[in-house]
C-alpha cells in the first residue's frame, strides 16, 4: 500500500537541511522577508528556524 505524504519545509530542514542545496530553509526565508521585519509571523518562525538549526 502506498502512502501519500506532503512534506512541510519544516519537516524537510528538521530531517536533511541539505536536501535540494538547502531549498526549504532558503524558502522559507523568502517568505519571512517578503512578510517583513515588523511581522509577528515572520519573526515567531524565524526564531523557530534559528532554534533549529543551532
Amino acid at each position: 500500500m502506498k502512502t501519500n505524504r506532503r512534506w512541510s519545509s519544516w519537516t524537510i530542514v528538521r530531517r536533511d537541511r541539505t536536501f535540494r542545496d538547502d531549498g526549504a530553509r532558503l524558502l522559507m526565508l523568502q517568505v519571512f522577508d517578503q512578510l517583513g521585519q515588523g511581522n509577528p509571523i515572520a519573526k515567531r518562525y524565524r526564531g523557530k528556524l534559528f532554534g533549529l538549526m543551532h
